[in-house]
């Protein structure tokens, strides 16, 4: 791509027929730029682990975005869009390497994207309960967000970044230990943003939104405090979404939206925080006996949840919400007490897949390519997602007249300006780009390995926690509590393409850094 001097960056044309015009925020909702029309979040998270092989293993950070996968997502993203899915969240990426086909595919299946900031790698999580703030946040893992940042702003489609997922889980009991680490790596993030969106030359398209998920437990206290301000006229500290992953509808003997106990507490809270950004159901699913049998498979949900989050009363406080998962992790659901085995006929706790890969032994590479299969609750689901109707009742942007205030900080977590920020010192990468002719070959970068100054030790695999929920009758059930960046998945992040490359197969710009970036990231 050429340009003049002191231009913006353009965002990527993907040859579709029909681009997604990008989606803004306004108070609690999202609303499509071009025609002001409300956009309700129907998604689905998505992370294709194989059954066997070496990308099977607890490397759950694994890009399978890039130009490599293409034979897998090609398919998946048919049965997303035909699931009615808008939205699909992915937990890990790799900056360096190529995702525009990948983006471009889903964009013309009419699908959203939020990416996720952290993975597992050395430098690129917030630490747990061994690395108390602050030192549980590192310069490598402010550039890190800003990279990917830099990378997926260029795209039409790209809804949110979301700068942690559950990350105050991997301090429990004591989250006052991390939990500002989380909150300074999202200011950082936005702040980011907000000093790159007018230079000239910018490398940012167009400013994405940036929030975080967290997981439901000690609610009002979390809620509060990640939403709130320490300083009263920074606004760049706080979420512009935040993001709960609820587990609420365990008990198969709540057939109406008004007996899910679970539901209707959660939606009373958020009515009564009263936040003034949209609030989105990162992870919903939750699996137990009890639920029917269809055609021989045990535990299907009903997906009833969906009724909930969907009806006019819950958009009035949520956004939309995503539904977990996409497929079934075999490594994972193997560790499940009950023994049934695969593709999983009888129930079997950790399964949260929609369907299933199959052969038992593909490996997606290898010649051992994976086949997606529906379970029979896939085609409740799209019946129920069709059944959602926005088209009326609904203000359009102009019409909207947001609502909610900032909550007051609260006690039990320390303000992130109690604590000097190695960070700080850091500006990390540089807003501009400088347009170059597109090189014929890959050219060689000399880095240093750069040392992270407090590198968190990924923590392995392990079952799903149980959390006994105090605010709700119903017990809240988090899945695969792995990875510390809180996405249920551990490992390392697999980059099949070097930087370098990844510099030859670009738009024609290149990023200045400082030496040491490019091989942080592996």
């Amino acid at each position: 791509m050429q340009a003049q001097a002191d231009t913006i960056a353009e965002p990527v044309a993907c040859p579709t027929s029909a681009p997604l015009n990008p989606l803004v925020l306004k108070g609690k909702r999202f609303f499509d730029s071009v025609t002001g029309e409300y956009v309700s979040l129907r998604g689905v998270a998505y992370y294709p682990r194989p059954n066997a092989g070496s990308l099977s293993t607890d490397s759950n950070s694994i890009d399978f975005f890039s130009e490599e996968y293409r034979h897998l997502w090609e398919q998946d993203i048919q049965h997303m869009k035909d699931l009615g899915v808008n939205l699909i969240r992915i937990y890990a990426v790799n900056p360096a390497v190529y995702h525009e086909a990948f983006m471009c595919t889903l964009q013309d299946a009419g699908i959203y994207v939020m990416v996720g900031l952290l993975a597992d790698c050395s430098g690129c999580n917030i630490g747990g309960r061994d690395f108390p703030a602050p030192a549980c946040y590192t310069n490598d893992l402010k550039r890190r967000g800003q990279f990917i940042i830099n990378e997926f702003s260029k795209y039409r489609n790209t809804l949110a970044f979301s700068a942690g997922n559950e990350v105050t889980l991997y301090a429990r009991p004591d989250i006052h230990l991390n939990a500002p680490c989380q909150k300074k790596f999202l200011a950082d993030m936005r702040q980011y943003v907000n000093r790159c969106r007018n230079v000239p030359n910018t490398i940012l398209p167009r400013a994405i939104p940036i929030g975080m998920v967290n997981w439901d437990l000690e609610r009002d206290l979390q809620t509060y405090y990640f939403n709130c301000r320490n300083n009263v006229t920074d606004d760049l500290e706080t979420p512009e979404w935040y993001g709960l992953n609820a587990y609420q509808h365990c008990d198969a003997t709540q057939d109406t939206v008004g007996t899910l106990a679970g539901w209707q507490l959660l939606r009373l809270d958020h009515a009564r925080y009263q936040l003034p950004v949209p609030v989105i159901i990162a992870e919903f699913g939750c699996r137990e006996r009890g639920f029917e049998t269809i055609d021989g498979w045990e535990a299907q949900r009903d997906w009833l949840q969906v009724d909930a989050i969907f009806s006019p009363q819950f958009q009035e406080v949520f956004a939309g919400g995503i539904v977990f998962e996409y497929s079934a992790e075999k490594l994972v659901v193997d560790r499940s007490s009950q023994g049934n085995p695969w593709p999983y006929n009888g129930f079997m706790k950790l399964n949260y897949g929609l369907g299933y890969y199959a052969p038992v032994d593909c490996e997606h590479i290898n010649n051992k390519p994976c086949v997606y299969n529906r379970y029979p609750e896939f085609a409740t689901l799209q019946n129920k997602l069709a059944a959602i109707d926005t088209s009326t009742g609904y203000p359009n942007m102009n019409d909207y007249i947001s609502g909610g205030q900032t909550p007051a900080c609260p006690e039990g977590i320390p303000s992130i300006t109690k604590f000097e920020w190695p960070t700080d010192g850091d500006e990390g990468l540089p807003c501009h780009v400088i347009y170059t002719p597109e090189p014929s070959a890959a050219p060689t970068v000399a880095a240093t390995t750069a040392v992270p100054t407090a590198a968190p030790t990924a923590i392995p695999s392990a079952a799903p926690v149980e959390v006994p929920n105090t605010e709700t009758s119903n017990p809240t059930s988090v899945p695969d509590g792995g990875g510390e960046d809180g996405s249920g998945n551990t490992g390392s992040l697999v980059g099949p393409e070097s930087s370098a490359r990844r510099i030859a197969a670009g738009s024609g710009w290149i990023l200045i850094v400082k030496m040491g970036l490019w091989s942080m990231f592996y």
